[in-house]
């Protein structure tokens, strides 16, 4: 729907440049893919990831 790939969070993750917790115990994460965009991810645990990785949402990081 939003036009991201399981591929393009496995990058992501793999590239973490920020992340901060996020509500109800979550964290979000951003990181590069391989074609150079930045993607934010919210988790449903806190850092560090642990696997299983249990992913809420995904979204495109638009540059400002």
């Amino acid at each position: 729907m939003r036009g991201v790939s399981l591929l393009d969070i496995q990058q992501a993750l793999n590239n973490i440049y920020f992340s901060k917790p996020a509500r109800n115990g979550g964290h979000e994460y951003v990181g590069y893919t391989a074609r150079g965009r930045a993607l934010k991810v919210w988790t449903s645990a806190g850092f560090p990831l642990v696997e299983p990785v249990i992913i809420k949402s995904v979204a495109w990081k638009e540059n400002k």
